[in-house]
């Protein structure tokens, strides 16, 4: 459920490649059945506990023009911003501008692209994932002062840090490590060995070398890294350097052939380009004690976007979520949420076009559509 941003993405998240896991014997995992729930609406209350909108200041110095990637941390909020190459930082509770971290360039200290990144409370860290330049850069939390920069052997394109280990989405590009080809969808680095290890052992041959824009790594309230890969439909736990499957979904009738799944990328996309598609990438969103969320794509032309929601014996197929916290009860955009630990998170731009509930609701707090967006805030129910 993380936010995407253009119909690139789309088609990116509908042509990703398989997986196959290094475990050879593989343990008998659980199954979700897709087949026989019917697709529903459903409350956010009957999901989250309230809500909380912060709206961000407004300044000729922190205007963002495209909102990519978003951190809260429990004093701050960082939004990436594709326009200026930088990281705005907003306080968390009101909304002030507090900070820019504005590095873009190609000389020592700067970065070509903010492919990703992330907040280390631990460390006093903000860490950025370059893509283009293949490098992480380490930057002061407090005045944004470079620290250090760590060349990368790989392209990589997702970043997550715990416990001094870096877990690497590739989003299945075509890496080399110890002159070994590999399309791994996670590689680690250890640094204080310099070790880079792929979890994966696909390859794929060198001519179908591609890049595909989406999100695999995901991170639960409990500190456990998860991973899944369109065209596999195991979802996998991340344990040190070991990728092991912890769930499967079938969706009956409306899952991918095998042979589409298993096949070359001419297959795939000319798969694609019928006028059905079925359900795809799925995606462990979320995860914590007996609560499970998965995303996915129903490739159905237009493309439709799905929650599987699990608390205990009881199970949801999500179509749409009303936001029944505003008058109007304005719909979520399924494809614009994002989930980050145990909140629910949605950005409200006012100089996009809204439906007209959600247009109210803006009014509402006083947003022209010269205003910095609004943060909406929703905490999942324990």
């Amino acid at each position: 459920m993380n936010m995407i941003h253009s119909k690139k993405l789309v088609t990116a998240i509908l042509t990703v490649t398989v997986v196959s896991c290094v475990q050879n014997d593989r343990p008998t995992i659980e199954t979700i059945e897709l087949q026989n729930i019917v697709p529903e609406e459903v409350m956010l209350s009957d999901l989250t506990s309230g809500m909380e909108t912060v709206q961000l200041e407004t300044r000729d110095d922190c205007l963002i023009g495209q909102a990519g990637i978003i951190r809260i941390d429990s004093t701050h909020i960082y939004i990436s911003d594709a326009v200026t190459r930088s990281i705005l930082i907003f306080n968390r509770h009101d909304g002030k501008f507090t900070g820019k971290l504005n590095k873009s360039g190609r000389g020592p200290g700067e970065y070509l692209e903010i492919t990703d990144f992330c907040i280390d409370p631990s460390a006093h860290t903000i860490e950025v994932l370059d893509r283009g330049g293949r490098q992480l850069l380490i930057y002061d939390m407090s005045d944004l002062s470079f620290i250090k920069a760590v060349s990368l052997p790989i392209s990589a394109s997702e970043l997550i840090k715990k416990d001094g280990m870096y877990y690497l989405g590739t989003h299945g590009v075509g890496n080399y490590i110890d002159g070994e080809r590999t399309n791994s969808g996670v590689i680690t680095y250890k640094p204080e060995t310099r070790e880079f290890k792929a979890l994966f052992d696909y390859v794929r041959p060198e001519s179908e070398n591609r890049v595909f824009w989406i999100k695999g790594l995901t991170e639960s309230p409990d500190g456990q890294i998860y991973f899944s890969q369109i065209w596999d439909n195991a979802l996998y736990r991340i344990e040190e350097n070991a990728a092991i499957p912890v769930l499967k979904v079938d969706g009956g009738r409306k899952e991918v052939p095998d042979r589409i799944k298993e096949g070359s990328y001419e297959q795939q996309e000319a798969f694609l380009n019928t006028s059905t598609h079925g359900y795809m990438f799925y995606r462990l969103a979320y995860k914590n004690g007996d609560k499970t969320a998965i995303s996915f794509t129903d490739g159905s032309n237009p493309y439709k976007y799905f929650h599987y929601i699990q608390a205990g014996d009881k199970e949801k197929l999500v179509k749409d979520i009303i936001i029944d916290y505003i008058d109007g009860r304005p719909r979520m955009n399924l494809m614009n949420m994002v989930i980050q630990k145990d909140d629910i998170i949605v950005l409200w731009t006012p100089y996009t076009k809204h439906d007209e509930k959600t247009e109210a609701f803006l009014n509402s707090l006083g947003m022209s559509s010269e205003d910095n967006p609004a943060i909406s805030i929703f905490k999942i129910k324990p």
